[in-house]
């Protein structure tokens, strides 16, 4: 039943793509779909699967025996993928192309890249997209099974920060936790700046503030919706560390992520020093890479980065 609920999250990651580049992924064997964490397209180039942390050509290997047509996308493909991400409109959607990122239904997320326009030393717009990285939105329960107790101590509910380096299962486990603190009757606030919550169900206690700035989406929460956690993904900058900070100062739990691949790592950035100084958050759990998505590799107190 597994198996079949990750092949349906693959072809579901491949149905807004152009007809003739989906119907050849969709041929795929359902091992190689249920296996595939992201699906890589370059002008130029085979598109690949990544499957266990490593890049697999979209090649005889992943298809049943005479059901292999090859995917080789040129500057056009890229286009044309871009516009059905869109819904055929891209000008709509530039803000989220400057960010280098697309989502789109499912909770899947299309990284973009090319040529940046710049402007008074920022990106400004993105053009002439060369390469398109698909994550596979997948929603895995027991994600959330070793975070639990942590973050849970009787019906007190503890802060935690979240780390791993890209494609470590971060925004995976925050899913699976959503929906398991609001099945104990926890009232959940999933701050949703990027739309990846889209499609899942989180449970019945959880609301979801889709496509907020994280630091106005941690505040609005916090303010209206009276939550007991409030989660978010990938927070960082100053306004969203300030955010938090208030969040703690009004009393309700916080699971955030970072990007970052160790504790020494985390403890050498400054950013995020105030989040684990005040006493707002109680432990730090650091993932596994591609390699080894979900898995936890270390875990502290935050006062430790202090003692």
């Amino acid at each position: 039943m597994e198996g079949v609920k990750k092949t349906s999250e693959f072809d579901s990651a491949v149905s807004a793509l152009p007809c003739e580049i989906r119907s050849r992924l969709l041929r795929i064997s359902p091992e190689k779909k249920a296996a595939a964490t992201e699906i890589r397209f370059r002008a130029g180039r085979r598109a690949s699967l990544t499957i266990g942390g490593k890049a697999v050509p979209v090649d005889e290997s992943l298809f049943a025996l005479g059901d292999y047509l090859p995917v080789f996308t040129e500057k056009s493909d890229i286009a044309e993928i871009i516009k059905t991400l869109c819904d055929r409109s891209v000008y709509a959607r530039a803000e989220e192309l400057r960010e280098g990122y697309l989502t789109y239904k499912g909770g899947h997320r299309a990284g973009v890249s090319g040529t940046a326009v710049v402007k008074d030393g920022r990106v400004s717009a993105l053009r002439d997209v060369t390469s398109i990285n698909i994550r596979v939105a997948r929603f895995i329960d027991s994600a959330a099974d070793g975070l639990l107790r942590y973050i849970t101590d009787g019906e007190r509910l503890s802060s935690l920060l979240l780390a791993s380096p890209p494609g470590g299962g971060k925004t995976t486990a925050l899913r699976a936790l959503a929906r398991r603190l609001s099945e104990r009757g926890k009232r959940v606030a999933v701050v949703d700046e990027r739309g990846e919550a889209s499609g899942f169900d989180l449970g019945e206690n959880t609301d979801i503030l889709s496509f907020y700035p994280k630091a106005e989406g941690i505040m609005t929460a916090v303010r209206s919706l009276s939550p007991d956690v409030v989660i978010c993904d990938e927070a960082g900058g100053k306004a969203d560390i300030e955010a938090l900070s208030d969040c703690f100062r009004l009393g309700a739990a916080v699971v955030v992520t970072v990007h970052a691949a160790s504790l020494s790592d985390i403890a050498s950035r400054e950013a995020i020093r105030p989040v684990l100084k005040g006493g707002g958050v109680s432990t730090v759990v650091v993932f596994g890479g591609a390699d080894a998505p979900g898995v936890i590799r270390e875990a502290a107190r935050a006062d430790e980065f202090f003692s």
